[in-house]
């Protein structure tokens, strides 16, 4: 049987394991891969190709990086490669409808949440943040509107008490790669048949969920199990911060809740045998920060942090 003509399209690492498994398919010809152009890293401003780019490189795959979801290069790759089914994967560009219904078997999608809960970019930050204890991978057919297509198949992840947005898309990684290739050759073939979603227990998840803004700790405003969440989602980026009384800013890294009695403002530091303690909002519960970064200096641990600075403890 012909290996069936495919594109990849994709930006972030978190996509590599599955163009690799595509690469490695007989069933699948990966003729094209689709990514984000060269971005400005570092204090230099060095324009880096994104994981993605790399990673086709590496296996021999024609790389395009359209600067727009109207780049003429979408059509270009549809005329030279004439691809039946693209896979999709944290690619950071909407696709056009006219660019989708050119695919014979549609653009397949993989998402980080079971849909229709938490359609969007931060599926991951947000499940941990809400407090949700399991979240999962959807398979999905693409349309033009964010995450709304007819589903393939599901797989349900548990969220451990301590996950954080890293150790999650560690677990959920492999599963969606494995998910995937369970699914693309049932639909390719006709054999699997796509659900619609149901829309009306549709939730929702935006890049600006996770600004640098929305990062600064709202003590006085949120509960203290809200702010231990924050600190795991947040990771590896815009992480968690706050505001010192002597002005310093500190990003917060690592942290758990402690039971404690404190009489203290939320935010506050708090006394405790030369740990970096916050007070919350509940009077019983402190948030110990283990790890912080103040601004302009390395990571440390609170401790350290703590011993070097002139701060007063309450």
């Amino acid at each position: 049987m012909e290996a069936i003509s495919t594109i990849f399209i994709g930006t972030s690492a978190e996509g590599i394991s599955t163009l690799d498994a595509l690469a490695a398919a007989k069933q699948f010809a990966v003729n094209a891969v689709i990514t984000q152009p060269d971005k400005p890293t570092g204090r230099k401003a060095v324009l880096t190709p994104s994981d993605i780019n790399m990673k086709a490189q590496e296996l021999g795959i024609p790389v395009f990086t359209p600067q727009s979801a109207d780049d003429p290069v979408y059509q270009e790759v549809l005329d030279h490669y004439k691809p039946a089914v693209a896979v999709t994967l944290a690619f950071g560009q909407f696709l056009r409808k006219s660019f989708l219904e050119s695919l014979s078997r549609g653009c397949v999608n993989v998402h980080y949440s079971l849909l229709p809960v938490l359609r969007g970019a931060v599926p991951v930050q947000m499940a941990i943040m809400q407090g949700l204890r399991e979240t999962g991978v959807t398979v999905q057919l693409m349309e033009e509107t964010m995450d709304t297509g007819p589903i393939l198949s599901q797989e349900k992840v548990p969220i451990g008490p301590r996950e954080t947005t890293p150790s999650l898309k560690d677990i959920l990684i492999p599963v969606g790669c494995e998910l995937l290739m369970k699914s693309l050759p049932g639909w390719v073939s006709g054999q699997l048949q796509p659900v619609p979603q149901d829309d009306s227990h549709a939730t929702y998840c935006y890049m600006h969920d996770i600004s640098k803004e929305k990062a600064q700790i709202p003590w006085k405003t949120e509960s203290a199990e809200h702010i231990d969440r924050m600190v795991r989602a947040l990771l590896p980026w815009p992480v968690a911060w706050t505001i010192l009384p002597d002005g310093t800013t500190v990003k917060i890294f690592e942290a758990h809740l402690e039971r404690k009695s404190v009489k203290a403002e939320p935010g506050d530091i708090v006394a405790g045998e030369k740990q970096l303690m916050f007070a919350t909002l509940d009077a019983e519960t402190i948030l110990n920060a283990t790890i912080v970064q103040p601004a302009g200096k390395n990571k440390m641990s609170g401790e350290e942090f703590l011993r070097g600075s002139r701060l007063t403890t309450h």
